[in-house]
C-alpha cells in the first residue's frame, strides 16, 4: 500500500512570500504577450517551412512532398488554426473590455468584467487552443521530418 507523504510541519518550508496583486498582473500580461508572440513566430515558421519544402525542386525536398505531403498540409492546419485562434482570442479580449467600457459606472468610471459573457469565457479558451494547436504543428513537423530522415536510412 502506498502511503501519502508525511506532512511538513515546520514553518521553514511552508514559508511564502506575498505578491501584490498588480506584480502578479504585470506578470501575467507580460508572459501571455510572450505565449502570443512565440506563436505566431512558430506558426509562421511552421508556414514557411512547408511552404519552402513544397516549393523547392531540391531531390530532397521533393522526396519529402512525395512521401508525406500529407503530414505537411496537417502541419500547416494547425499552424493556420494557432494564427485564427490568436486574431479570434484578441477580438475577443477586446469585446470583453469594450462591455466593461460601456458598462462602467459613470460616476466613479469603474467597471467590472462580465465573467459569465461569452467573450469573456472564449478568450480564455482560444488561448489555451492556440497554444494546442502551435504545439501540434511543431509535432507534426518535427515528427514528419524524423520519419524522413528514418526512412533516408533505412533506403541507404
Amino acid at each position: 500500500m502506498i502511503m501519502p507523504p508525511a506532512e511538513v510541519t515546520s514553518t521553514e518550508n511552508k514559508e511564502k512570500k506575498a505578491v501584490p496583486l498588480q506584480s502578479i498582473l504585470e506578470r501575467q500580461k507580460e508572459t501571455s504577450d510572450k505565449i502570443s508572440t512565440q506563436v505566431r513566430t512558430i506558426a509562421l515558421g511552421v508556414l514557411a517551412l512547408t511552404w519552402g519544402t513544397l516549393t523547392n525542386s531540391s531531390a530532397t525536398a521533393e522526396e519529402i512532398t512525395k512521401h508525406f505531403l500529407p503530414m505537411l498540409l496537417l502541419a500547416d492546419l494547425f499552424a493556420i488554426l494557432a494564427l485564427i485562434f490568436d486574431f479570434a482570442q484578441y477580438a475577443c479580449s477586446y469585446q470583453v473590455a469594450r462591455d466593461a467600457y460601456l458598462n462602467r459606472d459613470r460616476e466613479t468610471n469603474l467597471g467590472d468584467y462580465d465573467e459569465e459573457s461569452e467573450f469573456f469565457k472564449w478568450q480564455y479558451r482560444l488561448f489555451r487552443a492556440k497554444q494546442v494547436s502551435t504545439a501540434l504543428a511543431v509535432f507534426i513537423t518535427l515528427l514528419t521530418l524524423f520519419a524522413y530522415f528514418v526512412l533516408r536510412l533505412l533506403h541507404a
